[in-house]
């Protein structure tokens, strides 16, 4: 297997998420996975899954390296989300972990978060956050 470039390990990762919560029957209108520094991607839900709760507001799904999951909602096609709120479940839980927490967006809105949303980890740690993002490089090559 050909290793990733630093700038696009990540992608496996939200990959596999977004295919996790379409597999759930969670419909996903969009994602991606940008090469920002620290690296970060969104995965977009559909309306129709959630406008019982969120009305006209479009939900995404935030990511970032360093503070994990996120969800943001505000308008659609809006150039950012108006509102923010921690999923609290760390800096890379499992797709079937997200599958969950996304669940969980689906009937209930989250607490918004106040200020700036807390860290796990920052580029500089040393640890073992690339290996656990090369497992889902090594998933998807397998496949």
């Amino acid at each position: 297997m050909t290793e990733l470039d630093y700038c696009e390990a990540h992608a496996p990762y939200l990959q596999a998420v977004a295919d996790a919560l379409a597999a759930a029957d969670i419909r996903v209108n969009d994602w991606s996975a940008d090469a920002d520094e620290a690296r970060s991607g969104f995965i977009i839900l559909s309306h129709r899954d959630t406008a019982a709760v969120y009305d006209e507001d479009e939900v995404t799904l935030l990511w970032n390296e360093e503070m994990g999951w996120l969800a943001g909602w505000g308008e659609p096609d809006a150039a950012r989300v108006e509102w923010l709120a921690e999923l609290y479940n760390g800096v890379l839980p499992t797709p079937a972990e997200m599958v969950t927490a996304t669940r969980e967006l689906l009937t209930t809105q989250p607490n918004i978060t106040l200020g700036r949303p807390g860290y796990y980890r920052s580029l500089a740690d040393e640890d073992d956050f690339e290996t656990q993002l090369a497992q889902y490089a090594r998933r998807a090559a397998d496949q």
